[in-house]
């Protein structure tokens, strides 16, 4: 038999099946004429270790249990309260009471549960970017051949032909852009230090909820878990009313073998303490909620600045035969760095405003010397300035509807376009708190409060 006629069929005793190493969504934006382009999986993946969150001890997840703890706990005394008080006198008023009890801790259960399985708002890159795109995009003319037609068009198609008022808002124009995730980042989105992500309309980051954000998905889900554990620490502080009165007004001495006084005692304490503390919080969220607000917003009064819109800057009139141009000194309040590096779209359409430029001020002028907006930067501000942004920010709502109707339906997904009229939505609303309205993208900016942001930006160079 030949050599040629026999293979033998070698394996390796041991293989190591090597991926390729994982970008963590922060791959370097394509270049021009490069053909690259984003993907989901990219900028965001719901697997593992895809999308860069931290590793997490299981220390992270004790003020969870503590918080799960102090919901169930006090049920304790409040059955032993139930049964040695109110059942001796009425089995009808002891199964009332025990279906209130009972209901309210189910809906609160259902609540904490769905807080701690939703995600609070991922991040489609790809969907992200799109909208950015669309921001800074000059809306389409019609052409003159269509009027010259002669055909009449309904009231409809004329309101919803397209025209400079139904542009989004640019803000400062500057793109948002999370130098993290390495991504654009949607309207009201913020990055999480904490979960190492950003997340749609962030409120804030709550340890005690599975170290997670409250975000789009999930806001709704807590405005309506405070609503029920105030609701039912008053029902529970209510019932012992009753037995601390009768046990006052005894004139034999208490067993001293019975604990139930005790335990009235305490539940009154526990409820009446927690019942101030969560009721307190779900107050300032209902006016966080009417005047469409995030903790974030409130809280950040110079966020305004990403939506102040540009100052223009007159450009420097030397002659370069006889006078090096003109810098921005970079303590200027206006002095404006490079932004970082952007899609193929943006970055076209920056190259041809560069061939536009002439090469003599292409090789003296850069963005580091001429700034092309006037962008006002916080570490830069005055005293005064800091002082009047503060004091604006006050007054200032920039996604307020108009009425408080309006932003609550946008919170929980009522009114006649969020489907508030179906038994499914009541459902959804009494159990879990609703959802919210929109996609957590985009969200309509308060008119009012474009002509305030340009008043301010105007008190702001005078200061």
């Amino acid at each position: 038999m030949s050599a040629s006629n026999t293979k033998l069929n070698l394996k390796p005793l041991l293989s190591f099946e090597l991926q390729p190493p994982l970008t963590l969504g922060r791959r370097s934006p394509p270049t021009a004429g490069s053909g690259d382009d984003y993907s989901p999986s990219d900028v965001y993946d719901e697997a593992s270790g895809r999308h860069g969150p931290k590793k997490r001890s299981w220390i992270v997840y004790i003020p969870t249990y503590v918080a799960l703890a102090f919901i169930l706990g006090p049920h304790i005394p409040l059955f032993i309260t139930l049964v040695r008080y109110y059942l001796p006198r009425s089995r009808t008023l002891f199964l009332i009471h025990l279906s209130v009890t009972y209901t309210l801790t189910f809906i609160v259960l259902t609540c904490f549960l769905a807080i701690l399985v939703r995600d609070p708002g991922p991040v489609d890159g790809v969907k992200a970017q799109t909208l950015e795109d669309n921001r800074f995009r000059e809306p389409v003319e019609e052409d003159d051949e269509e009027e010259e037609d002669g055909e009449d068009i309904s009231l409809a198609e004329a309101l919803l032909k397209s025209s400079a008022s139904n542009k989004p808002w640019a803000g400062n124009g500057e793109r948002r852009w999370c130098q993290k995730c390495w991504s654009s980042k949607p309207e009201r989105t913020h990055h999480c230090g904490e979960c190492g992500r950003c997340v749609l309309k962030m409120d804030h980051h709550c340890p005690w909820l599975g170290a997670k954000c409250i975000g789009h998905r999930t806001y709704s889900s807590f405005v309506h878990l405070l609503f029920n554990i105030t609701l039912l620490c008053l029902y529970s502080f209510a019932l012992t009313i009753p037995p601390i009165q009768s046990y006052l007004s005894m004139t034999t001495i208490i067993d001293e073998n019975d604990w139930t006084p005790y335990l009235v005692i305490l539940l009154a304490l526990l409820t009446f303490v927690f019942g101030l503390m969560i009721g307190s919080f779900w107050g300032y969220h209902v006016y966080l909620i009417s005047t469409n607000q995030t903790t974030l917003e409130q809280l950040t009064p110079f966020i305004l600045l990403r939506h102040i819109p540009p100052l223009p800057i007159p450009a420097p009139i030397s002659n370069p035969s006889t006078s090096p141009p003109q810098r921005q000194r970079p303590d200027s309040p206006y002095f404006f760095p490079s932004p970082p590096p952007d899609r193929t779209s943006f970055s076209e359409s920056s190259s041809s405003t560069s061939k536009q430029t002439a090469p003599s001020q292409a090789s003296t002028t850069t963005a580091h010397q001429l700034p092309q907006s006037g962008r006002i930067q916080e570490h830069l501000l005055s005293s005064a300035q800091r002082r009047r942004i503060r004091y604006a920010a006050r007054k200032i709502r920039l996604y307020d509807l108009g009425s408080a109707s309006r932003n609550w339906d946008q919170v929980f997904g009522g009114g006649r376009n969020g489907g508030g009229n179906g038994w499914k939505w009541w459902l959804n609303l009494i159990l879990l708190g609703g959802r919210g309205r929109g996609d957590g993208y985009s969200f309509e900016f308060n008119p009012t409060a474009k002509k305030q942001l340009d008043r301010l930006a105007e008190e702001l160079a005078k200061l």
